[in-house]
């Protein structure tokens, strides 16, 4: 860690500890309230792994309007039935409101237009996509347009002749199609060379699509566009010497993938306020629950290389634990 990194987080840490020492003193909001039971269906096996941020903000959210959040895991690979029975199970059980990472599947739309005539449902990152699906209710970053911008962040590298690598995993998630699709209109427009590559869903199988494909780029750009798949691609180049002259761009935030980036393991990086929509996705749920029609809110996003990691807008996208 490099000495500036440690003066930031030192001085991001005491405002932390001042902002929980504010938040001890001053009076809580609905504090005389009852507890809401909200269920959180996510991608991914724990909220640990690559929703660490998401579920900082959910948590900020639930200690502010007097919820209790359950974590439950859609399993790996992402799969529609299962989520539809996760759905219903998390009814059954009680649950006031249902916040999901939603596999964009009709099965599971459906399933989500039936339950929110009894309970409110918030679709986070991911939504079930059709034509009337702006009625539902839904808390993501414009995926689609961070695709685009990462794309114009690769053009203006050199090295582009021989093309570059984009790796399809995760798609059947609407925010990781945007952000692909967003990307690969960008360098299809400016005639660039693509590979589209899938990798596999579980990580051993990842793990040596990755090696051959660092050992066989050409000193193309490798591009992911999620936290798993990144963050992974990042440590099988890192364990290679021969693969660090390969440069790697992708879309996630994890505390190994801003150390990658800060290493040049991993040059650009596009991140969007997860605490946001982990804080927003809460908050909106508990005002359908009081009969409120929750308001629209833009969800920031940047596109970052290490010259541009320490900027104070960055910093917060970053280090979200001082908001």
């Amino acid at each position: 860690m490099t000495h500036k990194r440690k003066i930031i987080i030192l001085v991001l840490g005491i405002c932390a500890a001042a902002s929980v020492l504010a938040f001890l003193i001053l009076p809580h909001r609905r504090g005389t309230e009852e507890v809401y039971q909200i269920s959180y269906i996510h991608r991914g096996e724990t909220t640990e792994d690559t929703q660490q941020v998401i579920f900082q903000g959910m948590e900020q959210a639930a200690t502010e309007f007097n919820v209790e959040i359950t974590t439950v895991s859609s399993g790996h690979p992402a799969d529609a039935g299962e989520q539809k029975e996760l759905l219903k199970t998390e009814v059954e059980n009680g649950a006031d409101a249902i916040l999901i990472e939603s596999v964009n599947n009709e099965v599971v739309r459906k399933e989500i237009e039936k339950i929110s005539s009894e309970i409110p449902v918030v679709e986070v990152n991911s939504w079930t996509q059709k034509e009337d699906t702006g009625k539902r209710n839904k808390v993501h970053a414009d995926d689609y347009e961070m695709g685009q911008k990462l794309g114009e962040k690769i053009l203006e590298q050199s090295n582009l002749s021989e093309g570059v690598i984009l790796i399809k995993c995760g798609t059947e998630y609407t925010d990781v199609a945007q952000r692909y699709k967003g990307t690969k209109d960008v360098l299809e427009a400016a005639v660039v060379p693509i590979e589209e590559v899938n990798v596999g869903t579980d990580e051993a199988t990842r793990s040596a699509a990755f090696v051959d494909l660092l050992r066989d780029s050409k000193n193309r750009h490798i591009v992911a566009f999620s936290s798993t798949v990144l963050e992974q691609l990042g440590k099988v180049k890192q364990e290679e010497e021969d693969f660090k002259r390969i440069p790697i761009c992708g879309i996630g935030n994890t505390n190994q993938i801003i150390n990658y980036l800060e290493n040049g393991i991993i040059q650009i990086i596009g991140v969007s306020n997860e605490y946001s929509i982990g804080y927003l996705s809460v908050r909106n749920a508990v005002e359908k629950l009081h009969g409120e029609e929750p308001q629209d809110n833009k969800i920031r996003y940047s596109i970052i290389d290490s010259g541009q990691m320490y900027s104070m807008e960055n910093q917060r996208l970053l280090f979200p634990f001082v908001q």
